[in-house]
Protein backbone atom coordinates (compact mmCIF):
# COMPACT_ATOMS: atom_id res chain seq x y z
CA UNK A 1 0.00 0.00 0.00
CA UNK A 2 2.70 2.57 0.87
CA UNK A 3 3.52 4.12 -2.21
CA UNK A 4 0.29 3.04 -4.41
CA UNK A 5 -2.04 6.03 -4.32
CA UNK A 6 -5.43 3.88 -5.63
CA UNK A 7 -6.59 6.42 -8.22
CA UNK A 8 -6.51 3.40 -10.75
CA UNK A 9 -7.06 -0.39 -10.58
CA UNK A 10 -3.54 -1.97 -10.09
CA UNK A 11 -1.34 -3.40 -13.15
CA UNK A 12 1.95 -5.07 -12.65
CA UNK A 13 3.48 -2.63 -15.01
CA UNK A 14 3.39 0.08 -12.02
CA UNK A 15 5.55 -1.87 -9.92
CA UNK A 16 8.56 0.10 -10.30
CA UNK A 17 6.94 3.30 -9.85
CA UNK A 18 5.02 2.10 -7.03
CA UNK A 19 8.76 0.83 -5.61
CA UNK A 20 10.38 4.17 -5.88
CA UNK A 21 7.50 6.11 -3.91
CA UNK A 22 7.47 3.39 -1.30
CA UNK A 23 11.07 3.74 -1.14
CA UNK A 24 11.22 7.56 -1.30
CA UNK A 25 8.88 7.54 1.55
CA UNK A 26 10.57 5.46 3.49
CA UNK A 27 13.90 7.49 3.17
CA UNK A 28 12.53 10.86 4.13
CA UNK A 29 14.67 11.68 7.21
CA UNK A 30 11.00 12.70 9.08
CA UNK A 31 9.52 9.69 8.47
CA UNK A 32 9.90 7.08 10.77
CA UNK A 33 9.15 3.05 9.61
CA UNK A 34 10.04 -0.14 11.73
CA UNK A 35 10.08 -3.55 10.62
CA UNK A 36 8.10 -6.33 13.29
CA UNK A 37 11.14 -7.36 14.90
CA UNK A 38 11.87 -3.77 16.32
CA UNK A 39 8.23 -3.01 17.46
CA UNK A 40 9.38 -3.25 21.06
CA UNK A 41 12.14 -0.63 20.67
CA UNK A 42 9.71 1.28 18.14
CA UNK A 43 6.89 1.58 20.89
CA UNK A 44 9.55 3.02 23.42
CA UNK A 45 10.87 5.48 21.08
CA UNK A 46 7.54 6.76 20.01
CA UNK A 47 6.64 7.17 24.09
CA UNK A 48 9.69 9.20 24.71
CA UNK A 49 9.35 11.18 21.68
CA UNK A 50 5.57 12.15 22.34
CA UNK A 51 6.37 11.91 25.90
CA UNK A 52 3.98 9.51 26.72
CA UNK A 53 3.83 7.65 30.21
CA UNK A 54 5.26 4.25 30.53
CA UNK A 55 2.10 1.26 30.69
CA UNK A 56 1.44 -0.08 34.25
CA UNK A 57 2.10 -3.04 33.08
CA UNK A 58 2.51 -4.89 28.98
CA UNK A 59 -0.34 -5.18 26.79
CA UNK A 60 -1.58 -8.52 26.00
CA UNK A 61 -0.51 -10.40 22.85
CA UNK A 62 -3.40 -10.12 20.79
CA UNK A 63 -3.64 -13.00 18.29
CA UNK A 64 -6.83 -13.48 16.02
CA UNK A 65 -5.41 -16.24 14.26
CA UNK A 66 -7.20 -19.82 14.51
CA UNK A 67 -4.36 -22.28 13.16
CA UNK A 68 -6.97 -25.01 13.44
CA UNK A 69 -9.17 -23.51 10.98
CA UNK A 70 -6.73 -21.96 8.91
CA UNK A 71 -4.97 -25.77 8.17
CA UNK A 72 -5.59 -25.87 4.86
CA UNK A 73 -4.67 -22.28 3.99
CA UNK A 74 -1.58 -22.33 5.50
CA UNK A 75 -0.44 -25.40 3.57
CA UNK A 76 -1.91 -23.52 0.57
CA UNK A 77 1.05 -20.77 1.44
CA UNK A 78 3.82 -23.11 2.20
CA UNK A 79 3.57 -24.79 -0.98
CA UNK A 80 3.66 -21.36 -2.81
CA UNK A 81 6.61 -20.07 -0.61
CA UNK A 82 9.30 -20.52 -3.55
CA UNK A 83 6.82 -18.33 -6.29
CA UNK A 84 6.33 -16.02 -3.32
CA UNK A 85 9.45 -15.58 -2.91
CA UNK A 86 10.22 -14.90 -6.72
CA UNK A 87 7.90 -12.35 -7.02
CA UNK A 88 8.35 -10.33 -3.80
CA UNK A 89 12.14 -9.48 -4.97
CA UNK A 90 10.89 -5.40 -4.54
CA UNK A 91 9.06 -6.14 -1.35
CA UNK A 92 12.39 -7.62 0.47
CA UNK A 93 14.01 -4.55 -1.14
CA UNK A 94 12.26 -1.85 0.28
CA UNK A 95 12.06 -4.45 3.53
CA UNK A 96 16.02 -4.15 3.71
CA UNK A 97 15.92 -0.36 3.17
CA UNK A 98 13.35 -0.37 5.85
CA UNK A 99 15.61 -2.32 8.63
CA UNK A 100 18.85 -0.38 7.63
CA UNK A 101 17.37 2.99 8.06
CA UNK A 102 15.86 2.08 11.69
CA UNK A 103 18.74 0.11 12.56
CA UNK A 104 20.52 3.33 12.79
CA UNK A 105 17.92 4.84 14.80
CA UNK A 106 17.30 2.26 17.18
CA UNK A 107 20.94 1.22 17.78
Amino acid sequence: MLGFDFNSPYDSSMEQGIFEQARAAVEQPKNLFATTCQLESFIGAMRTKLKLPLLDKPLPIRNASNHISQKQDIEEFEDSISKIREILHMDQDLYNIVRRKSEKYFA
